[in-house]
């Protein structure tokens, strides 16, 4: 069985933020696509 060994935060200190913020920036589309969509209904 292969294993691949993963950096820990030790390692590379701030990889869990780098990964909090990619996910935040990544959800802001779909937020504007939402929000644009319900104007739409409303207008």
């Amino acid at each position: 069985m292969n294993t691949v060994n993963q950096p820990s935060e030790d390692e590379f200190s701030g990889s869990g933020r780098a990964i909090a913020v990619g996910a935040l920036l990544d959800g802001i589309p779909e937020s504007i696509a939402f929000v644009i969509s319900k104007i739409g209904e409303l207008a």
